[in-house]
């Protein structure tokens, strides 16, 4: 059954472009136009449905195992423990893509597993690193005291020089950034610091997929629909998350294709409560361990709640109109050579996000060739799919690069 939503990748050379070819632009519109199952679904129960169906598959499928490319590196200065990365390097010269997961990812996490897999397929030295808020950052034990994002932005360009080193320099064509959710947002926040530099590091550009454009919005909805959806899922959605017929519905497409009215319902509860209030709780707990706090973390714990609790550094970011928390501040500060090459992919019915915001004049340099907004996909939903591995290949493979 998933086969029939997965529309078979066909390769095409295509000339190197500074943002999405019109090849990759051509390749997203056949393959994600139009939603695969029910058509009478709101935006919002299309874009849940798409979001647990993405995690779920990522869940069941086996993944790139990425225990050989794993290292612990010491970064004083910036924590008090070692952090944990992993690195994928070529026997040859080639491009290095340094790759930011999303809150709660660590670098081994199932869809930097998938990136590994795809981009040293293609030829890439491939690194991978641990988003901020995730529980190996915490393990690390962060000492830095800026706000976010300065202090984040400088552990990813410091990683980034230690790849550098071990791979070797002479080793590497080109480096560029490729950000999902949160982590979409730091790389954003690194690559306009990084192009005002006079001799920038990530001089091939930022990918950024399903970026949050405010995230004082995107933590405020994430709040809210923990909370509304607190009593449905405790009495109804929990046992549905948990039935083995629902994995395997998930594993056979038939989620997507021909939800039931219970999973329609309860999709937005899964997402809220199992996909972000059960690892904001894991977060905590791993924050308390590192740091010996000897705390309670209640079961209706919140982002407003953490942040205030346990991430102070984070709230003048997540305080409404700051500029450090807008994606487009980051945009507009991003050099005007360094910002032809940056290139996004997002989804009409990411709950994160109001679609028509993209729309605002002034956000990107060319609209038509740096977004890509799939018409389904929910929160990163489509990144378990053959068409977005396709995707990948037709704007990143080797054929699509300058030699």
């Amino acid at each position: 059954m998933v086969r029939l939503l997965l529309i078979a990748f066909l390769f095409i050379p295509a000339v190197a472009s500074a943002s999405w070819s019109a090849r990759a632009i051509d390749y997203a519109d056949r393959n994600f136009g139009y939603f695969p199952g029910p058509r009478n679904l709101t935006p919002e129960q299309r874009g849940a449905i798409a979001t647990v169906w993405g995690g779920g598959m990522r869940d069941v499928r086996l993944n790139e195992d990425l225990h050989p490319d794993e290292q612990s590196i010491k970064l004083p200065g910036l924590f008090r423990n070692e952090i944990r990365v992993h690195l994928r390097s070529q026997e040859k010269r080639a491009p290095l893509i340094v790759i930011v997961p999303g809150v709660f990812a660590n670098s081994d996490d199932p869809i930097a597993r998938g990136a590994t897999r795809w981009f040293s397929q293609m030829s890439y030295h491939v690194l991978t690193m641990p988003n901020c808020w995730s529980r190996d950052f915490a393990k690390a034990d962060p000492v830095y005291t800026d706000e976010y994002p300065s202090g984040e932005a400088k552990v990813v360009v410091e990683v980034t020089k230690w790849a550098i080193k071990e791979i070797g320099a002479n080793n590497i064509t080109s480096v560029s950034l490729f950000g999902e959710s949160l982590g979409a947002l730091t790389a954003a926040v690194v690559y306009a610091r990084d192009s005002q530099q006079r001799k920038p590091l990530f001089t091939a550009g930022a990918t950024l997929t399903w970026p949050p454009i405010a995230l004082h919005d995107a933590i405020g909805l994430l709040d809210h629909l923990m909370t509304s959806t607190d009593s449905l899922y405790d009495s109804k959605c929990h046992h549905l998350i948990k039935r083995l017929i629902t994995k395997w519905r998930i594993l056979r497409g038939k989620y997507i294709l021909d939800p039931t009215d219970d999973e329609i319902e309860c999709a937005p509860a899964i997402v809220a409560q199992y996909s972000f209030r059960h690892e904001l709780i894991k977060l905590a707990k791993q924050v308390n361990s590192t740091r010996h706090l000897h705390r309670d973390v209640p079961k209706d714990l919140t982002f407003a709640r953490f942040i205030h609790e346990y991430a102070p550094r984070y709230a003048a970011a997540l305080k409404a109109n700051d500029e450090y928390g807008s994606l487009r501040y980051w945009l507009n500060q991003t050099s005007s050579r360094a910002m032809q090459n940056v290139r996004i992919l997002t989804s009409e019915d990411d709950f994160l996000n109001d679609p028509h915001d993209w729309d605002t004049p002034g956000f990107l340099d060319s609209p038509k060739d740096q977004i890509i907004i799939a018409h389904w996909g929910g929160h990163i939903g489509l990144t378990d799919t053959k068409a977005y591995e396709g995707l990948l290949k037709v704007q990143f493979g080797p054929s699509s690069r300058l030699q």
